[in-house]
């Protein structure tokens, strides 16, 4: 922050308290407190980078729910966000993942489930209709007694077919690419685990994390592994690019940062169109709105994943448990 972004930011002290609606952009609210400096190098950088999307219109609701509860019941953002309990301790990391990859946890899901009678069978859906009071699915019209459908919104418009709940269809996505590189003799900055990128810095690169300095199986002496991401809303410039101009480019603006020569000679690239779910302003009002008219016109089909009760893995196993709890309750009353 310059010396006017820090003096604008400690304003949050003695500014009175904000009237702030059911739910507000991420910007507005930060920026409304802390001035647009910390808004826009700051913040927009870590959750807006978080979720490919532009804080201007990201709903503070579903993206920052604790910071709008405080800045709802605090005259102070600032103080009220110090009085909050402090973070976790090591033994308690937030951030954490099986030593086996993010795939382990969907085979011991599996195994654990089907040990429980659970049955898994590969089934190509193309529509999900009524049949009698049952709903059938897939091409040979197996019939069932309910329907969870954890797929894009736009999918399970599709699905759904012309009797989908308005919404469902508009829902609005962004873009994203990975780039993993490793070098040889790469000196990277001690005490470090990477760094965000600002949209106003107008690079493609919107990430970088020193890989091999933040996972210590990773580590190799004299070799850096990086992975660096590419892509938000408004910002579709690397789909125009092939895997290897990627690279290419991605090492070039990492080199400048470094001032350091970034020369890969090994790379993989992963893409993930469509991947990230805008959260935009009075997002979880349209998806109350979306779960009451599918009550109505759909009794026993529920929706539940990241385009509805919000990104990452936590999010969608809370999702999940509270839709599985709706659904059961439809087919209870169903019976």
């Amino acid at each position: 922050l310059g010396p006017a972004g820090v003096i604008r930011a400690g304003a949050d002290l003695v500014l009175p308290r904000r009237r702030l609606p059911a739910d507000v952009s991420v910007r507005d609210l930060i920026a409304g407190r802390f001035g647009r400096q910390v808004a826009d190098r700051l913040v927009d950088p870590l959750v807006g980078g978080i979720h490919a999307s532009s804080i201007d219109r990201l709903s503070a609701e579903v993206t920052v729910p604790q910071i709008l509860q405080v800045a709802r019941r605090s005259r102070s953002l600032m103080r009220g966000l110090r009085q909050l309990p402090s973070g976790p301790g090591p033994a308690e990391a937030i951030f954490a993942t099986p030593r086996q990859g993010l795939g382990h946890m969907v085979e011991r899901l599996e195994a654990r489930l089907s040990a429980g009678g659970v049955r898994f069978e590969p089934l190509e859906v193309e529509r999900v209709e009524r049949s009698g009071g049952l709903w059938s699915v897939g091409p040979g019209r197996e019939v069932v007694d309910a329907v969870v459908l954890a797929t894009p919104a736009p999918v399970t418009a599709a699905l759904l077919g012309p009797s989908a709940p308005a919404g469902l269809a508009d829902a609005r996505y962004s873009s994203v690419a990975l780039a993993l590189i490793a070098c040889d003799g790469l000196e990277l900055p001690p005490g470090y685990n990477g760094f965000l990128v600002p949209r106003s810095s107008g690079l493609l690169m919107t990430a970088c994390s020193f890989a091999s300095a933040k996972w210590p199986h990773w580590t190799r002496p004299g070799r850096a592994l990086l992975r660096m991401s590419a892509g938000r809303s408004a910002d579709d410039r690397f789909r125009s690019l092939s895997d290897e101009r990627l690279v290419e480019v991605l090492a070039g603006e990492l080199s400048r940062i470094l001032r350091s020569s970034v020369a890969p000679d090994q790379w993989r690239v992963h893409r993930w169109p469509d991947a990230f779910p805008r959260y935009e302003v009075g997002h979880l009002g349209r998806v109350g709105a979306v779960r009451e008219a599918l009550a109505l016109s759909h009794p026993g089909v529920v929706v539940c994943g990241s385009s509805y009760d919000g990104a990452g893995i936590p999010a969608c196993i809370w999702s999940g448990r509270q839709n599985a709890r709706r659904l059961v309750e439809a087919v209870r009353q169903a019976a």
